[in-house]
């Protein structure tokens, strides 16, 4: 997993309530504003959030399942391509003509810093992390020997992961101009809040996209029924991959 220090301005985005929903996630109007220069540090903590990505189904379509993760397991896309291991559901009594389910999330953590001085808080982000994971326990198979049906989840995970490193190659440029997520209210609280809503607010428009592309996934393969679309889907999804890593790496040089 990787760190990004976002060191001067805050993140911009829309938000969007149709198939994701984003914890504490409010729309706000307030504008990215320069840190003081202040010297009482008052708190240095974790913060994790996380952003709901959607339930994908193979061979008909299905509703997008929507709702927070909580605490359930999830397992890194780092850790490796999907396994029978990462669909541990039961499927239901009616499966809706569908083979599989795969869940999985666009989730995000920052570390922050809050100071106050003559009445004034402001809080900045020292550290942010976003990753793509799969949850197991809200995923589940029913053709477990089904090769065909597995590349084609894959290929629903790889979507996230790619949303996933979008987010972190943009974030990773905002550092390499010097700039920083930041926040300033009445109070500490009150800063700290925004700038969780400001971090949000960032990456949404990834998430937006790849609900989007994910659907399209589906479309164009018609849930990976049509092999050769899927075989094309398949390769763009990997060159893309491949393509953002190398330049994450250019970018963190």
């Amino acid at each position: 997993m990787n760190w990004f220090v976002v060191p001067s301005l805050g993140g911009l985005g829309t938000r969007s309530n149709e198939g994701y929903r984003l914890k504490a996630g409010l729309r706000t109007a307030h504008r990215p504003i320069f840190a003081s220069a202040s010297k009482s540090l008052l708190v240095r903590a974790l913060l994790p959030f996380w952003v709901l990505a959607l339930s994908f189904a193979t061979v008909a379509a299905s509703q997008p399942q929507i709702g927070p993760s909580g605490d359930a397991a999830t397992r890194s896309y780092s850790e490796g391509p999907l396994k029978l291991d990462d669909f541990q559901a039961s499927p239901p009594s009616d499966t809706g003509g569908l083979d599989a389910v795969t869940t999985s999330d666009v989730r995000f953590n920052y570390s922050y810093q809050a100071r106050s001085t003559r009445g004034r808080a402001t809080a900045y982000a020292t550290e942010l992390t976003i990753d793509a994971v799969v949850i197991p326990s809200k995923s589940w198979i029913r053709l477990r020997s089904d090769a065909r049906l597995m590349d084609h989840e894959q290929g629903h995970f790889d979507i996230t992961y790619i949303a996933a490193l979008r987010a972190r190659v943009e974030a990773a440029k905002l550092a390499k101009k010097g700039q920083r997520f930041i926040a300033t209210g009445a109070s500490p609280k009150a800063a700290i809040d925004l700038l969780g809503k400001k971090v949000q607010r960032f990456v949404q428009p990834f998430i937006d996209a790849a609900k989007a592309r994910q659907r399209e996934y589906d479309v164009l393969t018609k849930h990976g029924r049509v092999r050769t679309a899927q075989a094309g889907q398949r390769r763009e999804q990997i060159e893309t991959i491949k393509s953002l890593s190398e330049e994450l790496k250019r970018i963190d040089r």
